[in-house]
């Protein structure tokens, strides 16, 4: 839960690309953006990129912050406050997402981290609304994205896309030494559009 420290290396690595960050998240394009809004302490950015068909897709990139803090198991006390405390966090962050995804009418993809099952309800509200790249007809490895004592286990990383967009493909990756989830790597189709396949991870 640290701000990025290496965005100078990162537009060194990748001159070409449009590169937006704010706290702990960042996207990566190869599109112009054209318009950039912030939600939460550094954990949820929107990025409105143009495409070279002249068609604006917005990208949430989305950290939610985690609910339990395993950790503080040992001291009951601090962790039902740590707990509460984090349940308001939590909500505030959805609220400002839908509010804004409610009011936008650009195709729209939502991805990253939400440290929680599909079941909970900062995840529902998208599954109700969105298509799950998860669905993608071809897929490689589609199972968890978190291990739990060396377990594959839950499905806690996603993309979301509204109804101009088509997941064609899904997968998750191992990503050693960068994080202890597996990437979520799909292909995307603009609908109605002869060109502009949407790459993301």
């Amino acid at each position: 839960y640290f701000p990025t420290n290496r965005i100078p290396e990162l537009r060194a690595a990748a001159p070409h690309f449009h590169i937006s960050d704010f706290g702990e998240v960042v996207t990566v394009s190869r599109w112009p953006v054209v318009e950039t809004r912030r939600f939460g302490e550094g954990t949820a950015l929107r990025t409105d990129h143009k495409l070279a068909s002249g068609s604006l897709v917005s990208v949430y990139n989305v950290h939610m912050p985690v609910h339990i803090h395993f950790d503080l198991l040992s001291a009951p006390g601090e962790f039902i406050r740590d707990l509460y405390q984090l349940v308001g966090v939590r909500d505030k962050l959805t609220a400002q997402l839908m509010e804004d995804i409610a009011g936008n009418a650009n195709p729209i993809i939502v991805a990253g981290d939400f440290n929680t099952s599909i079941a909970m309800n900062s995840v529902q509200w998208l599954s109700n609304r969105f298509t799950d790249s998860y669905s993608a007809p071809q897929c490689e490895w589609r199972y968890g994205t978190w291990s739990l004592a060396g377990l594959l286990s839950w499905r806690i990383d996603y993309v979301f896309t509204s109804a101009q967009l088509t997941p064609r493909y899904y997968c998750t990756r191992e990503v050693a030494n960068i994080s202890d989830h597996r990437a979520v790597y799909t292909e995307l189709m603009l609908n109605n559009r002869s060109q502009g396949g949407l790459h993301g991870s």
